[in-house]
Parts: structure tokens; sequence; C-alpha cells
């Protein structure tokens, strides 16, 4: 079990589980009161990633393989964080003209998301992107030989944190403005 995270009453962990064969999200309740259920049904090779809950509590961002090609994508679930249960079925949030393999995603308030995609070999790009899909807006381009860097969101939303190579070789953390945002892809 891995990348746990806290729905915002409290109430829910969403997490990250080969349990039962899978390669699924999970839900387990704040308090142990009941046993944890599968949100999600990907399947085995599907490498899920670090679910996230939206601010309101209201659906659970993922990424996954898509099983029509096996590109990574972002996905969201709607999800009643009282109750656990499962709202709208796991949709893939669009990245429309995208190519890559979006491989981490956190939310940007309700309505918009922020990833981190692998464009190309040791070629990585931090996007944008409408929660109801559309054309994702680049917010930085920078090379690493790092598969999985991820990235954290400033609890302003104003800034993205990743971790990428230095001049000097060594990986750092850098921090860059959301409000650069250059044209769409």
């Amino acid at each position: 079990d891995q990348a746990m995270a806290w729905s915002p009453n409290g109430k829910w962990i969403a997490f990250h589980t080969h349990r039962e064969m899978s390669d699924d999200v999970w839900l387990r309740p704040g308090d142990g009161s009941r046993p944890d259920k599968r949100i999600t049904f990907l399947g085995r090779g599907a490498e899920v990633g670090w679910p996230r809950w939206s601010p309101d509590g209201k659906a659970v961002l993922l990424d996954g393989a898509r099983k029509s090609d096996g590109n990574s994508v972002i996905y969201a679930i709607g999800v009643d964080q009282e109750s656990g249960a499962v709202t709208s079925e796991i949709r893939e949030v669009r990245a429309e003209g995208f190519q890559g393999d979006i491989t981490h995603a956190e939310w940007l308030g309700n309505s918009t998301v922020i990833g981190v995609a692998k464009e190309g070999p040791g070629r990585h790009v931090i996007m944008t992107l409408p929660i109801a899909g559309g054309t994702p807006r680049v917010i930085h381009r920078y090379a690493t030989e790092h598969d999985f860097p991820g990235l954290g969101v400033s609890p302003d939303g104003r800034s993205v944190v990743f971790a990428a190579p230095a001049p000097d070789g060594f990986y750092q953390i850098f921090r860059k403005a959301i409000a650069d945002a250059s044209a769409p892809i």
C-alpha cells in the first residue's frame, strides 16, 4: 500500500495497492470501523499512481494506464466523502493533443488539475488541464532521466515544485510560478 491521501473531512484514506491482484485505488475508513473497499477496477499492470482528493471532497484524481494503448493518463472518479460511495464512474481527463505519459497530477481548486508528464526520453512537461478535459497549458518543460519525478502545489495554488537535475547534475527541488503558463501544447 502506498500514496495515501486523506479526504478533506478526515473520514477516508484513499490509497494505491496491489491487493487482490489489482493495481487500483481503495478507500479505508479513517477510524478503521469498516473494511477497506476498492473504488477503481483498472486491473493488474495499470500502474495506478497517487490518488488525490478534490478540495471539496467530491472526487478522487489518479493516474493509471489506459487499457487501449497502455499510456499513463489522468482519471477522476466521483466519491462521496461522507459515505465513501462512488458517485460517478471513473473517467479519463483527456489531455487533447498530448501524446506523452502523465505520471502524476494534483488539484488546483475543484475544476483544474496540474500534472507532470513524460514527453519523450529525458523530456518532461508540467501542465494544467481543466478537470473536464481539454487542451493542456504548459507551465514548464525540463530535462530529467527520472521517469516519475512527481510534483507538489503550494497551498495558495500559485506555485508548483518539482525535482530535476541542477546544472551540477545533482537533483534539487525547483519552484515555478503557475501563472507563467505559456500557450497550449
